[in-house]
Formats: C-alpha cells, structure tokens, sequence
C-alpha cells in the first residue's frame, strides 16, 4: 500500500496542487516558514481569494507581516516567486525548474572577496551559508556594490555587536536598498548622515537615562522629530516631562506638541503643567462619579479638555462631578449633559455653580416634602423635579404644592391627579391655600358644569389608567401576549369566515376558545380575572361620566350635587 494516498471522499474535495519539483527539489532546502508561506500562496492563489492582502496571509499563519515579506524574499532567491509590487505585496508563483536539482546556484566565485570579508566582520559567530547566499542575491538582484554591503554591515555590527542576527542584516540592507542606497558613494553618505543623526540620539537617550544604543529606526524617529521642528533639547525636556522612556512614547508626545503647535521649551513647560492638571482633573471627576476610568486619554479627549475650554477649572468640576453623583447622573456623558444646561445658564465660576447646587439642594428638600405628602415613598426621580419647576412657574408656593400633593394622596397617580388640581386653580386664579378651600377644594363649593366635567374626567381616567396598567404588566408576559396576539388575529379571521365561508367558523371558534383558555391561565398565574383588563369605573350605571344611556343625570350625579 502506497505511503500515503487519497480517501475516496476526499478525491470529491477542493485541492491546492504542489508541483512535484517543488517537493523534490526545495522541500529540504527552504526553512519552515519558507514551506509554510509558499503552500498558503499556492492555497489563495488556486483559490482565487482576490481581497486577500499580506497582512491577512500574515494573520492566518499567524506571523509578523514584516517576517512574511523576508520570507517571500527568500522563495524570490530560490526563484520560486516573483515579487511584483512591494506597495502594495503582491506575488507572482513562479514554475518550479528542473525535476531534480539544487535551487538557484549563486555566482560566489564572482563575490569571493566579498565573501572572504564578511567573516572578520560578524566575528562573534559562524556565517552560514544560507546567510552567504543572502547577501549574494542582494548583489546579484539589486546590483548594490560589494564594498557598500560590507559597509552595512559593519554598520550593523556597530549598533547591535559582533554576534548581530543575520535578521536584522537583512532588515537594514533593504533599508538602504528602498532609499536607493545601492553603491559605495550614496552608502557612506547615508552612513555619515546617520552617524550625526545617532550622536544626536545618543544624547537623547543619555538625557532620559535609556541605557540601549539607537537603532536604525530610532534615527528614523530622530529625522522626523526634527522635520517637525523640534530642537534637539527640547524632544529631551519633552521626554522628561513627561516621564517617557521608549521612543514610541516619545514620539506620541511630540506629536501631541506638533498638532497643538508647541514647540520651544517655554510652550512645552506650560502645555505638561496644563496637561497634567486636566489628568489630574480627570482622575478626581472619576472618582467622584463613581466611574472605572482605565485609559483617561478618551475621557480626556472627549469631556474634560472641552470643560477647560469652557472656563470650568478642576476644582469646579469636582464639585459638578459629586453634584450629578447624588442626582443619579453617574457617568461623563451625563455630567456632559448637566454642564450644558449651566453653560446655557452662564453658570461657570465657582460661586455661581456653588449657588446653583444650594438651590437644587433646596428644590429637592421640596420635592421631597411633596413625594412624601402623596403618599409616595420612593427617591427623587428626574421626571418629579420638571413637574416641580413646572407647577412653580405656574405660580404655586411651596405651601400650596404641599396642600396640592395631600390631597392627592389617597390617588392611583397622586402626580398626576396633584397637577389636573393644580392646573384648575390656575385656570380659576386660585394661588394661595385659603382661596382653595374657600373654593372648597376637592370639598365641592361651587361646582359648575366644567368642573363636574373635570370630576368625572378625572374618575374616567383612574379607572382606565389602572385597566392599562394591569394590561402593561400582562402584555410583558410571554404567554399572554402570545396568546393575544393569537385571539386579536383570529376575531378577524372569523369576521372574514362568517361572511365568505361560515363553513369555516367552526374551526377558528375552537381555536379562538383554545387561546382564551391560554390567556385565562396566564392571568390566573400572574394573579389577575378578565375583568381587571377592564376599567372600574365607580359608577356602573353611568361609567363615570354622570349621565345615563338616556342622557338624563345619573343618581351619582345628583348626590355629588346634593352633597356639594
């Protein structure tokens, strides 16, 4: 039996085909990755996977994208690939050579100068083949002079020691070679240019107490720095301002002073000092709010900068921030929200905000008062402090929204009944606790056709309120509400039956009958009959609304009236 064969299903599946030059002549040659990556590339090649970029072939193999890319140089100098775009990676597969064999042969008798050279250099460990054959392809490929490589890689050597990875070689040559760093002449330029720009980091690094050599890349960091206008000492004072020690944070900052267009040490002082304070305004508005706060740059960012452009300071708003705490609003959106309603008001100062919270303080005490006088014993909500401010514009005293709320007590939606009270004495004038029992309050003095009206109205709506209150609470219950749904559909069902087909209406009455036992049983199970989904009204005979079917006055009517 055959080392390795097809099962009969898995002839029926899609199959990414591998030359067989490829396995006899590359598989023992290439490294892991090598093997890897190519494999993949013939699987989205053959697959016709068109969106795919290299940073998703880099995600699925689970690999840096910068690794892929040296990786897909490495099939290129085994001239199994062609790298036909370097921005954006795209590839080309190339068709493997000859049957057996060896991969490309490099000319090494050409460079054996070069060759001889590199040793001395990298002296801290063996250079291995694989290692020679790279730097020959960068000869051969991309035409750079034997004497600027081993100009490179003496640089390299410098920076990181004479037991350098043969990576990061690598990573520097194609630096050199996309600059078009390509001979002797541009090389040493580069090289100079480098150097001056490596002291100046060197300082740098020395000022911030970073113990490491720059790097290549740090001397990038450093040409962009100053391109952006920054002098030397001053990228230093920023990094110990602002306690950085890595040249990713640094960078973050001075990009910060650029786009705030701060750049002398002066500007730079003042920005860390106004910085800080907005952090550490943040962390106490956090904290008092009751909020996690992790990263503060996004609340930052958002909320507390835009509050300093406002004129608020951090004291301010530490006072703001325990103000929305006991009113519920624990979160920087809603401290947002109540800041705009001060700034409408052109509440900014510490006094003004001070004045503000002490009159809030005393509305709640009365709010309180009128909570308590209804009956109710639950906290303030946001919805009881507008009806407050409404009910006071309307020109009510505190006594007479305390008169108001106790006789509202014993009401199904004592808030409710409270304002229709109130909103009648305004219409009749009546604003002082005399006038309302002189008018005889809820007592009865002086009942006219409107307020008999009103009376009635207001009984109408307890009793209807309360049928859709008890509906609300069944409609939130899943078998009842399906089984409402069900009966609503079929009534219309059988009013159609009952025209067109009767043949039909048997059928949809069992059903109907079926889903009214459903929805006995889930009212049963939430404790309520039929009849609490219908209004209670006080008066069957009239339905609260003080006349008969007839049109004459209900007994109810007339004994209001009697005993008024």
């Amino acid at each position: 039996m055959a080392f390795v064969r097809v099962g009969d299903i898995m002839k029926g599946r899609a199959f990414t085909s591998v030359q067989n030059k490829f396995i006899s002549k590359y598989l023992k040659t290439l490294s892991g990755d090598a093997v890897r990556v190519y494999l993949y590339a013939l699987y989205v090649g053959a697959s016709s996977m068109d969106s795919f970029t290299a940073y998703d072939v880099a995600h699925s193999l689970d690999m840096e994208e910068e690794h892929l890319v040296a990786v897909f140089r490495e099939l290129e100098q085994n001239e199994l690939i062609t790298i036909t775009s370097t921005a954006p990676l795209e590839i080309e597969i190339e068709d493997c050579s000859n049957l057996m064999g060896k991969p490309k042969t490099m000319r090494t008798n050409e460079h054996a100068d070069f060759c001889k050279s590199v040793q001395p250099i990298i002296s801290g460990r063996n250079v291995l083949p694989n290692e020679y054959r790279d730097y020959i392809f960068f000869l051969d490929e991309y035409g750079i002079e034997d004497n600027a490589l081993l100009q490179i890689i003496a640089y390299c050597v410098t920076l990181k020691g004479d037991a350098i990875g043969h990576a990061y070689i690598k990573k520097v040559i194609h630096s050199f070679i996309d600059e078009g760093c390509v001979t002797t002449e541009k090389v040493s330029e580069k090289l100079a240019y480098l150097s001056n720009v490596s002291a100046g980091m060197i300082r740098i690094f020395n000022e911030l107490g970073i113990k490491r050599k720059p790097e290549l890349d740090d001397d990038n960091y450093y040409r962009k720095w100053v391109e952006m206008g920054f002098p030397e000492k001053s990228i230093a004072l920023a990094g110990k301002l602002f306690k950085t020690k890595s040249v990713e944070k640094i960078d973050e900052i001075l990009r910060e002073l650029y786009n705030n267009k701060k750049f002398d040490d002066v500007e730079i002082r003042a920005f860390h000092e106004s910085r800080s304070s907005v952090y550490a305004a943040a962390k106490d508005i956090a904290r008092n709010l009751g909020v996690y706060m992790g990263n503060a740059d996004t609340y930052v960012d958002t909320f507390v900068n835009r509050w300093f452009d406002e004129g608020y300071t951090g004291d301010v708003l530490k006072l703001i921030a325990s103000r929305c705490f006991r009113k519920g609003k624990k979160s920087f959106e809603d401290m947002d929200e109540y800041i705009k309603t001060l700034i409408n008001e052109g509440i900014v100062d510490k006094g003004a905000v001070e004045e503000h919270i002490a009159r809030e303080i005393e509305d709640d005490k009365l709010v309180s008062a009128i909570l308590s006088a209804c009956g109710l014993t639950r906290g303030i909500a946001s919805g009881d402090r507008e009806k407050v401010a409404l009910w006071k514009n309307w020109g009510f005293d505190s006594d007479m929204l305390i008169y108001a709320a106790s006789l509202s007590e014993s009401k199904n939606i004592p808030l409710a009944y409270m304002s229709k009270i109130l909103s009648r004495w305004k219409s009749d004038g009546v604003f002082t606790k005399e006038e309302a029992e002189g008018a005889g309050g809820q007592n009865g003095h002086g009942w006219d056709k409107s307020r008999i009206e009103s009376y009635y109205s207001e009984l109408r709506q307890t009793a209807e309120e309360k049928a859709e209150n008890v509906l609300r609470i069944c409609m939130e219950d899943e078998e009842f509400s399906a089984a409402e749904k069900q009966l609503s559909a079929l009534s219309v069902e059988l009013a159609f039956a009952e025209v067109r087909n009767p043949e039909n209406a048997d059928p949809i009455q069992e059903k109907i009958k079926f889903y009214d036992e459903k929805k006995d049983e889930a009212l049963s199970r939430l404790g309520f009959v039929r009849e609490d989904l219908k209004p209670k009204y006080s008066c069957p005979v009239c339905g609260d609304t003080g006349y008969d079917s007839k049109g004459r006055a209900c007994k109810c009517l007339k004994k209001l009236i009697g005993e008024k």
